[in-house]
């Protein structure tokens, strides 16, 4: 995906980002606090169009 198209306003993105482990979340947090990095397994980035009705 170009950088470009990114931020279309007719083009809504939905990222998702995947994590092998169940505590993401709690990983996460802690990451945070440290300033350290969680590595993700995968990331899916979609576009979604964007229905605008009057």
């Amino acid at each position: 995906m170009f950088a470009q198209n990114f931020y279309d306003r007719a083009t809504l993105q939905r990222i998702e980002i995947f994590f092998g482990f169940t505590n993401w979340d709690s990983q996460l947090d802690a990451a945070t606090s440290t300033d350290t990095y969680i590595i993700a397994d995968s990331l899916e980035l979609t576009e979604l169009a964007l229905i605008v009705l009057e």
